[in-house]
């Protein structure tokens, strides 16, 4: 399996969302690709906020009305693809923060990969 993540960006929060003090709405599109040639279980809950003091939190559930294409769960079949943003309440000016994804199939894997993108905010 791979995953790419091709969009980050801060988005404001709204009269239903709004992000805890000291922290902003961040939205990131990924795309996971099966590779492989059986079936693989897809989960938003792979994917981790790790914070520069070393803080991990998963996606945000709560989030604006304006949010669009949710990364939801399910299983790809062999050469299927996904695509869906994931929100993190990422706290301001935290330019080491990072997102990990880190598939649970990988605990079954003889080779199991994960990817780490630094944000850079």
């Amino acid at each position: 399996m791979d995953c790419t993540l091709s969009q980050v960006k801060i988005i404001p929060g709204d009269d239903y969302a709004q992000p805890k003090a000291g922290t902003q709405f961040v939205q990131f599109h990924v795309k996971i690709v099966n590779h492989s040639s059986e079936k693989q279980h897809y989960n938003p809950l792979d994917f981790k906020l790790l914070t520069s003091d070393g803080k991990s939190t998963t996606h945000s559930y709560i989030v604006p009305t304006n949010y669009d294409t949710q990364l939801s769960f399910g299983d790809l079949d062999p050469g299927q693809n996904v695509e869906g943003n994931l929100i993190f309440e990422v706290p301001i000016n935290d330019h080491g923060a990072t997102i990990s994804w880190n598939p649970v199939a990988n605990e079954f894997s003889d080779n199991p990969g994960q990817a780490k993108w630094k944000l850079g905010l």
